[in-house]
């Protein structure tokens, strides 16, 4: 007879514990899932499609024809996560080195999420309270075209951001609040100056509320 073994849930939390709301894609398949996510060109034409190499993700790419391009995945305007307790944790490259900005995290009128930008030495954490204002705060690691682990969390009263599991930055104001309203999954590519086509990978994208 088979060992009995407690269901996914038991391992992870006592049956007294109410999980909160929580969203796991690790970008596998041959199709983005658009039950879950949606893709929006906000200026010129994107590409969405799935990366055809090992470990590859899911591939983000701006039209080529102009500096002013950028698209998004998001979940279409569905906010679960709470502006004042929640977190996100993605995994994510720049498929090209120059001129291109990926924004990645918890987003709506307000947001914190992680910036990768050609045109910045460091990584960044960006935070904005759309009823105060917009900050980011430097890491200390490179910006490079290699993969990295990102894990953004915010209390209501900071909002931190860990790289390949180190702390690296944290803002305190201005920070999302629950008076700003609730938050969703979200990721940009952006062109930063210049033609060409700008591209953004990404391999896992999870959020949660704590």
């Amino acid at each position: 007879m088979p060992a009995t073994v407690d269901s996914l849930y038991e391992q992870l939390f006592p049956l007294t514990t109410v999980m909160k709301q929580r969203v796991v894609e690790t970008f596998s398949g041959d199709a983005l899932d658009t039950d879950r996510w949606s893709t929006h060109n906000g200026s010129g034409t994107g590409t969405f499609a799935m990366a055809d190499e090992v470990d590859g993700g899911f591939s983000m790419k701006t039209s080529g024809d102009s500096a002013s391009r950028y698209n998004q995945i998001r979940f279409n305007g569905i906010r679960q996560y709470n502006a004042e307790s929640s977190g996100f944790i993605v995994i994510y490259k720049a498929g090209v080195s120059t001129n291109q900005s990926i924004s990645i995290g918890l987003w709506e009128d307000s947001y914190f999420e992680s910036i990768l930008s050609s045109n910045n030495t460091y990584y960044k954490l960006g935070s904005r309270n759309n009823l105060i204002g917009t900050t980011s705060v430097d890491t200390s690691i490179p910006v490079d075209t290699s993969w990295h682990v990102h894990k953004g969390e915010t209390d209501g009263t900071s909002v931190t951001l860990e790289i390949d599991g180190t702390l690296e930055a944290t803002a305190t104001y201005p920070i999302p609040s629950n008076a700003a309203g609730d938050l969703e999954p979200f990721c940009q590519i952006a062109n930063a100056g210049g033609s060409g086509v700008k591209e953004a990978r990404l391999r896992y994208f999870e959020a949660y509320n704590t």
